[in-house]
């Protein structure tokens, strides 16, 4: 079997939205994304910037988790280093 045209597998995404008063940081677990849709414009006076589009979907992992995020209770060292490696939660004691 050929390899599948137009689906980037991806294991992790961090990201966090632009504009987010809370500065929120996310991360995805097990991602596959579609090849993007470039959409084309006329050339005017002014170049506007154009735009790409994919469909992005997140699998649990083996626990069942598919994402995480940063809120009120995260430490400073772990939103500090949130881009520097995959972030995975402690498992809870119980």
């Amino acid at each position: 079997m050929g390899p599948i045209v137009g689906v980037m597998v991806l294991s992790w995404r961090n990201f966090e939205f632009d504009g987010d008063v809370n500065a929120i940081r996310h991360v995805l677990y097990n991602c596959s994304a579609s090849r993007p849709s470039i959409e084309s414009e006329t050339r005017e006076e002014t170049i506007e910037p154009g735009t790409e589009t994919l469909s992005l979907a997140a699998d649990p992992r083996s626990d069942g988790l598919v994402k995480s995020r940063t809120g009120d209770t995260t430490a400073k060292e772990t939103y500090d280093n949130w881009y520097k490696a995959v972030y995975v939660p402690a498992e809870a004691e119980g």
